[in-house]
């Protein structure tokens, strides 16, 4: 998962982003992309599609001539979201992508697991679990993730 070619390994382990014109997935889409590769590779590609085609505002600066881009979500909390997509998916379950679905108002993401250990959707908030412990390790030990259960405040 974490070597050069994961996908000999791992086939249909990778993330999988649609992109709808609308607020709902009606029959009509603008765009499929896989995302495949290592999972460092993955979350970066993922995230740059994202931030890529997310609606941005641009705003004048204070005090300044220039405008700044304000994007529609916070880069953080993309990035956040995919890392723990791809850390706390359900790996045994070998045909099923991570997907992730843009909407005109909203991005979901739909990871191959549900709840795992005692994590339910009451105490998603004050919980934490890993189910994926090496995984987790590793996008710690290279910065993609906190250790911290912190990541749905």
């Amino acid at each position: 998962m974490f070597g050069k070619t994961p996908d000999d390994l791992f086939p249909r382990q990778y993330i999988t982003i649609a992109r709808y014109p609308q607020k709902d997935i009606g029959s009509a889409y603008l765009d499929i992309k896989d995302i495949k590769g290592n999972l460092f590779e993955q979350i970066d590609e993922s995230e740059k599609y994202i931030n890529t085609h997310i609606e941005a505002l641009y705003r004048l600066k204070e005090g300044q001539v220039s405008r700044e881009r304000v994007p529609q979500y916070p880069p953080s909390a993309i990035r956040e979201l995919i890392a723990n997509a791809v850390a706390h998916r359900d790996y045994r379950v070998s045909g099923s992508t991570i997907i992730i679905k843009m909407y005109k108002d909203r991005i979901e993401f739909d990871s191959p697991c549900g709840f795992c250990g005692n994590v339910n959707e009451k105490n998603i908030l004050t919980e934490q679990y890993s189910r994926n412990p090496i995984i987790v390790k590793n996008l710690n030990k290279t910065r993609y993730i906190e250790e911290m259960g912190e990541g749905w405040n």
